[in-house]
């Protein structure tokens, strides 16, 4: 890890990964209480992981949507309020 470490741009890669890899697996296995797998066939283990990051994603995309429509409904933006 240090050589890796050491090597050129490698801190600012390791500080990418944290701020947009890490929190998925965080809410997965913290929020949705993920932390063992029910099988250990190859393809069992692939779907219930990606069945876990499809929920993760729509859970993302469910709590977008309902700010968007707060804001919208608290903020409309100026050229509906002109009509």
């Amino acid at each position: 890890m240090l050589l890796r470490m050491s090597q050129r741009g490698a801190a600012a890669r390791y500080h990418q990964r944290i701020a947009t890899v890490e929190p998925v697996f965080a809410s997965v296995e913290h929020d949705m209480r993920f932390r063992r797998l029910s099988s250990r066939h190859p393809c069992t283990v692939r779907a219930e992981v990606l069945l876990k990051l499809l929920a993760h994603n729509i859970r993302r995309l469910l709590t977008r949507s309902r700010l968007f429509c707060v804001y919208f409904v608290l903020e409309a933006p100026a050229s509906l309020e002109a009509q």
